[in-house]
């Protein structure tokens, strides 16, 4: 996990727990603040995207926030929000790939709902989607690679991905 997803999630935490004036307002202005950071982010690499789909879900959440402090935290969109958190907690405890493709079949019903929102309400959480999905897909890595032994894809310090084929090789 970078620095910057970790300052996300803490930034996204602290508004969830201390929705004033005055911590929206804070916790903006830390947004902002990275923005450029999450600029700097590869989009050709899959973990980067995930991380900057983090962050503009935190900068519209954030935005929004701004404007009516508690109205982000009610209604469909919330409930969507709660239950993405849930996928991406139950994502970080790992497991083995039936448990990790359970979150999977979460994921696909939670995008019905999400498309079913007004575009307004549905477009920042797309991107918290996206970045649940690519946590999914890790765990999902992971829990092939612990229960069935097989290696799916490792990075090369060149950022060269290594395929199964490559194993064989050397």
């Amino acid at each position: 996990m970078t620095r910057l997803e970790r300052q996300l999630l803490s930034l996204l935490d602290a508004l969830r727990e201390h929705a004033t004036a005055g911590s929206v307002d804070r916790i903006r202005h830390t947004v902002v603040a990275l923005a450029d950071h999450a600029r700097e982010l590869d989009p050709s690499d899959p973990y980067h995207q995930g991380v900057h789909h983090l962050y503009d879900y935190v900068d519209a959440t954030t935005r929004a926030a701004v404007t009516d402090p508690t109205a982000w935290i009610t209604g469909p969109r919330a409930d969507i929000e709660n239950s993405l958190s849930a996928v991406l907690a139950a994502a970080r405890r790992g497991g083995g790939v039936y448990t990790v493709s359970c979150l999977r079949e979460d994921l696909t019903l939670l995008t019905r709902r999400i498309d079913a929102l007004p575009a307004a309400d549905a477009e920042p959480l797309r991107h918290l989607l996206a970045y649940v999905q690519m946590k999914t897909h890790q765990a999902m890595e992971l829990a092939v690679h612990r229960d069935w032994g097989i290696v799916t894809t490792t990075r090369r310090p060149d950022r060269t991905p290594v395929t199964a084929s490559d194993h064989r090789t050397h």
